[in-house]
C-alpha cells in the first residue's frame, strides 16, 4: 500500500502540471463570444429551411434533415477585429468556442421551430380538404366551382 501511494504522488508531482485549466482570458472570451452570437446570429435560415422542407418533403424527411444539419453546423464567428496582439490566445479560443455554442444552439432551436411550423401547416392542409364538400366520391372538387381539380376551365369570351 505504501509502494501505492508512492507511485500516485510521484506520478501527480511529474504529471500534475501537465493538466491545462482553462485561464481567466478563456473564460472571458468564451462569455464575450457568447454575447455577441445572442446578439447577432438568429438562425432564421433554419427556421425557413424546416418550415420549407417539412412542409413539402415531409417532416420527416424534409425537417429532420434540416435539424441534423443545424446539429451538424459549426458557425464560425468574425475574429477579424480580434488582433493577435491585443487578445492572447486563450481568449480568441474562448470568445471562438462561446460564439460557436451559442449560435448553434440557435440554428437547433429554430430548425425544430420551422419543422414544427411545417407540420401545423400540412396537418391545417389536410384538414381543410378532408372536410365535407370538398370531397364526392374519391373526386377532389372547389366549393362552388363547376370542374373538376387538374381540368382546365373553358370561358367564352367576346372581345
Amino acid at each position: 500500500m505504501k509502494k501505492f501511494v508512492g507511485l500516485f504522488l510521484i506520478f501527480m508531482l511529474l504529471f500534475g502540471p501537465a493538466v491545462n485549466l482553462a485561464s481567466a482570458d478563456y473564460y472571458e472570451g468564451k462569455l464575450d463570444g457568447e454575447e455577441k452570437a445572442e446578439r447577432e446570429h438568429s438562425g432564421r435560415g433554419y427556421f425557413w429551411a424546416g418550415t420549407g422542407f417539412s412542409f413539402l418533403f415531409s417532416p420527416l424527411i424534409g425537417g429532420g434533415g434540416t435539424i441534423i444539419a443545424a446539429y451538424l453546423s459549426s458557425p464560425d464567428p468574425d475574429i477579424s477585429e480580434l488582433r493577435a496582439d491585443d487578445y492572447p490566445g486563450d481568449y480568441i479560443r474562448g470568445y471562438r468556442s462561446g460564439y460557436e455554442d451559442v449560435a448553434q444552439s440557435n440554428n437547433v432551436r429554430n430548425a425544430w421551430i420551422g419543422t414544427g411550423v411545417g407540420l401545423a401547416t400540412n396537418l391545417l392542409l389536410l384538414t381543410i380538404l378532408m372536410e365535407p364538400g370538398y370531397m364526392e366520391s374519391g373526386d377532389l372538387y372547389l366549393e362552388g366551382a363547376s370542374h373538376r381539380i387538374g381540368e382546365i376551365p373553358v370561358f367564352a369570351v367576346d372581345f
